[in-house]
């Protein structure tokens, strides 16, 4: 049925419910664990998939979620715990994560964590691997750098390395992503038109940066060979931040895990190949709500 809007639930976790609905089973968002707020798929994502029950809260550290200051704060253990919080306040028996990025990895965390608490995992871009390290990530930068429209952004980005050293507070953060935006799109018009539509949100925060490990932390590797969670993997062509190959690595231990390459579409592929990625999910998503 076509959504009926949204409300804000109270609480320091500002989190914002879509669809309020009966169900044992519920749709939850993840974002992930540093950059913007998860609000960017809120706005994006969500739309999409309308007469869903989609749930949606602050990470922790950034904008918008509860402040920690340990510096493990951003472990997968500590996020997945975050995301069985919002599962007990919402009732739910089980979730059905739609994570993209970063978040993929918390997604994962979770599966192997709580594996009787999950009914599907929707995957965005998943990687376990530091952002654009793999070899097809390497292909595609070598590709981009021969485009005039990306080359300042490849020159940008080897420069500026994404480290500590170089993201020293929020405003260099948004700087660095907003110079390397164009290497996350196919379409650079998309890339304009998801710029707009986030003109307004809050800036990133370093301080959730700082805390998040590079690569999955190898407890969840271990255990993702016992995940049986029916899992869906999105990976968009020429994605050079998660890009195929490290999708495909991600759910090469869970059973029966299938991965969809999106044509023409790059690190959020819902942007550039609406109609597919949303008949992908609604589909996938249709057997287990």
């Amino acid at each position: 049925m076509p959504a009926r809007g949204s409300s804000i639930a109270s609480g320091p976790r500002a989190a914002r419910t879509l669809e309020v609905a009966e169900g044992a089973v519920r749709v939850v968002m993840q974002a992930p664990a540093w950059g913007p707020s998860g609000e960017y798929l809120e706005r994006t994502l969500t739309p999409l998939l309308s007469g869903l029950r989609v749930h949606h809260y602050a990470v922790r550290n950034t904008p918008g979620g509860e402040e920690a200051s340990e510096p493990d704060s951003q472990a997968a253990r500590s996020l997945a715990a975050d995301l069985d919080a919002e599962r007990v306040a919402l009732g739910a028996e089980s979730l059905a994560i739609t994570a993209h990025s970063q978040g993929t990895v918390t997604a994962l965390a979770y599966a192997v964590r709580y594996p009787e608490r999950v009914a599907a995992l929707v995957l965005l871009g998943p990687s376990l691997v530091p952002p654009s390290s793999t070899l097809m990530a390497a292909e595609l930068l070598h590709r981009f750098a021969q485009d005039p429209d990306r080359r300042a952004a490849v020159e940008w980005l080897e420069s500026h390395p994404r480290s500590r050293e170089s993201i020293v507070d929020d405003r260099s953060l948004a700087r660095w992503m907003r110079a390397t935006a164009p290497l996350s799109f196919f379409d650079l018009g998309a890339m304009r038109r998801f710029q707009r539509a986030l003109r307004d949100m809050p800036p990133p925060r370093a301080h959730a940066f700082h805390r998040t490990p590079e690569a999955a932390e190898e407890w969840i590797r271990r255990g993702l060979s016992s995940v049986v969670t029916p899992t869906l993997a999105i990976a968009g062509r020429y994605d050079f931040v998660t890009a195929i190959d490290a999708a495909e690595e991600a759910i090469a231990e869970i059973r029966g895990a299938r991965l969809l390459v999106v044509d023409r579409a790059g690190h959020n592929p819902w942007i550039e190949r609406p109609g597919a990625v949303s008949t992908a999910i609604r589909g996938f998503l249709a057997d287990f709500l």
